[in-house]
């Protein structure tokens, strides 16, 4: 590793909140503004409450352009006057302001030194924390005081996750899909991965392969940017797209899959190695059920020889320490195209001097770069083997067409042949005559099927209001019936009524009966008595 190569990280701060700021020298709302590293970010105004808080996700890379110490002391000095002038151009900065920008609350930054400290000490699994900050592995609650000058006007605090950027190449060797999808349009197969800060995404495209084989071979290899938990959660997306028919047609997305990383790829081994500066390499197979549109069965998506070597991503920076030059997939790709055009022209050199005078071992990258320039002679040779069926193709139509011609030209000239055409032109224009009466019949059917459409709907709205008044009308019978049987009823209620009533009169008349005769009997015999004493 040269020691022009600096490592590279992506920040995430969140949930930002603030405290302990004097309402009545700064009332609510509150909002924030930050410069953190060449990037920018603002946030809309909190809400009026005691507490402010703010749900603000803000991603950044940052750069650690500090030289490694010498032995001369000249060098020395020289370092730390370039490190003091990173320090300020890499320094973060958050500003609070209270309601316009003309309150100004205070400001708090993080200087590159800390940033590092934060990742050593996640990286050594240490438990350092000051009273203003405590940390889990690479996530950080930091806790900042808002300075105006030399007061401090309250407290911020904010999430901080800090990770390493690494630099992953993916080879594939081969794509298949099993069972082979419907007959239709070629298709080819894009690879992505990477996060999406500063276009870090990468695509890359295979050739276009017919629907009855569906299997790639030559796949581009894909390098790119990106962390390890951003490679274990996002994967890598592979989407299916169908050949454009024409050149106003866009091309149409089949199918897209998102296939895992085995779990041995982000392990905190690979992490440790990572780190120290060494390259973790990992082979695998994938055996994916796919979905693809219009298709109502799975098909399984097998890839074949997938390498995945990860190594740190290393920026170089200028001798002075201030000018820093990512090293872009395209411009070490042309940087390696110059070294591989000097070792064909008999060089033999190892290593690939960059724009800024820096060696760069190239070994795996040349070796790469070698077999993408096979592959890119393999679908050479096809692409001319096509067009060479395409020239054949073409000068057998035009014989053809040739042929054709002479025929047509000397069809013109006989007299059998214009009779012919002749008559053929009458036919067609009867043909035509007739074709025009049955198209005024059907128009004139068509008319008379929308009236009686028409009158069709009429008569059933009528029947159906008809036939809600019969309900309505025969509810009133039904009400009327059931009234009539409750009066009757009524009415068989009130006659066994009164019989019992006649019955009880009838027993009572005979019961008065009896007593009557009783009390005729019992006077006899009282004057009976009477007349004996």
């Amino acid at each position: 590793m040269s020691n022009s190569g600096k490592r590279c990280f992506l920040v995430q701060l969140s949930s930002f909140a603030a405290s302990h700021i004097d309402s009545s020298l700064h009332p609510p709302p509150y909002f924030l503004r930050g410069t953190l590293c060449n990037s920018s970010m603002e946030s809309s105004l909190s809400s009026l409450q005691e507490t402010p808080t703010w749900e603000l996700c803000h991603r950044f890379e940052f750069k650690d352009t500090h030289h490694h110490h010498n032995n001369n002391d000249n060098n020395n000095n020289n370092n730390n006057n370039n490190n003091n002038n990173n320090s300020m151009d890499q320094q973060m900065v958050i500003e609070c302001y209270s309601r316009d920008e003309t309150n100004f609350v205070g400001m708090c930054r993080l200087l590159p030194d800390q940033l590092l400290q934060l990742y050593e000490s996640s990286s050594s699994s240490s438990s350092s924390s000051s009273s203003s900050s405590s940390s889990t592995a690479n996530n950080f609650l930091l806790t900042l005081p808002l300075c105006n000058g030399v007061h401090v006007k309250g407290d911020l605090s904010f999430h901080l996750a800090i990770e390493a950027v690494v630099w992953l190449t993916l080879q594939i060797t081969r794509i298949t899909l099993i069972p082979h999808p419907p007959l239709g349009s070629p298709m080819c197969v894009e690879i992505s991965c990477g996060y999406e800060e500063n276009g870090s995404v990468v695509r890359v495209k295979s050739e276009y392969a017919p629907r009855e084989i569906s299997e790639w071979r030559t796949i581009p290899p894909l390098q790119c940017k990106t962390t390890l938990t951003t490679l274990e959660k996002e994967g890598l997306s592979l989407v299916f797209i169908g050949e454009s028919r024409g050149e106003e047609e866009e091309e149409e997305v089949m199918s897209h899959l998102r296939i895992a990383v085995p779990i041995t790829i982000t392990t905190s081994t690979l992490t440790t190695i990572t780190r120290m500066g060494d390259k973790g390499r990992c082979t695998f197979d994938v055996d994916a059920p796919v979905e693809f549109m219009g298709l109502d069965s799975t098909l399984n998506c097998i890839l074949t020889g997938v390498t995945m070597t990860i190594e740190p991503y290393l920026f170089s920076i200028s001798p002075t320490g201030v000018g820093v030059s990512c090293n872009v997939v395209k411009e070490e790709e042309k940087e390696e195209k110059k070294d591989l055009n000097k070792q064909e022209d008999g060089g033999n050199k190892e290593d690939l001097i960059s724009s800024e005078g820096n060696h760069v071992p190239l070994t795996e990258d040349l070796r790469i770069l070698g077999e993408v320039l096979r592959r890119q002679e393999e679908m050479l040779e096809t692409i001319n083997e096509r067009l060479d069926f395409v020239r054949n193709s073409k000068t057998e139509v035009l014989s053809k067409l040739e042929s054709l011609r002479h025929i047509a030209e000397t069809a013109a000239k006989d007299p059998n042949v214009l009779a012919k055409n002749k008559d053929f032109e009458l036919e067609l224009h009867a043909c035509m005559q007739k074709r025009r009466k049955l198209q005024n019949e059907l128009a004139l059917v068509q008319q008379q099927y929308i009236d009686a459409e028409q009158n069709h709907t009429r008569c059933t709205e009528e029947q159906t209001q008809e036939l809600e008044k019969l309900q309505m009308e025969h509810g009133v019978i039904s009400n009327m019936q059931e009234y009539a049987q409750r009066v009757q009823q009524s009415i068989v209620q009130v006659g066994l009524t009164e019989q019992r009533r006649r019955e009880e009169r009838q027993q009572q008349a005979r019961e008065q009966e009896s007593l009557t005769s009783n009390d005729a009997e019992a006077l006899a015999m009282v004057g009976r008595l009477l007349q004996e004493l």
